[in-house]
């Protein structure tokens, strides 16, 4: 008999047509921000969700996340689709993110809010570096309080 982990419990919410309705909320916000071409990051991107969805706008995308388990379910659906998103099993605080490199860079999910905010101002760094010039953050964040009301 195998235990089921919390995580492995909760994984199927994770899957990217369970996370497709919010990004469907915020799609007005988010297709002027990319262009056919551009290269976008998507940091913490667990099953690919906003990764498929910047490819539907012609990006060329990277997904980085340290969890195998979404970077499996991101692969699943870059093979049923056919994509090309190309994903990476790493940490985004020591994985090399590259020097002027996209376009945008997305984190999307409140991922943000599972590190400390001490290396926050590192990230912000990492992520300056591997913008190109006149390049985008875009970072989705959930307040508590507004999620009580």
């Amino acid at each position: 008999m195998h235990n089921i982990t919390v995580y492995e419990w909760i994984l199927p919410t994770f899957a990217v047509h369970a996370q497709a309705k919010s990004l469907q909320r915020i799609d007005p916000f988010l297709s002027p921000l990319v262009k056919p071409g551009d290269q976008v990051l998507d940091l913490c991107c667990g099953s690919g969700p906003a990764c498929f969805f910047f490819e539907r706008y012609g990006a060329r995308v990277t997904g980085v996340d340290s969890s195998s388990d979404m970077i499996a379910l991101a692969r699943e659906e870059v093979t049923r689709r056919c994509s090309s998103v190309e994903l990476i099993e790493a940490d985004i605080f020591t994985h090399d993110l590259g020097r002027q490199k996209f376009d945008l860079i997305s984190c999307f999910g409140n991922s943000i809010v599972d590190f400390p905010l001490s290396e926050f101002a590192e990230l912000v760094k990492r992520i300056t570096n591997a913008l190109k010039p006149g390049g985008r953050f875009v970072l989705q964040y959930h307040d508590r309080q507004e999620a009580t009301r």
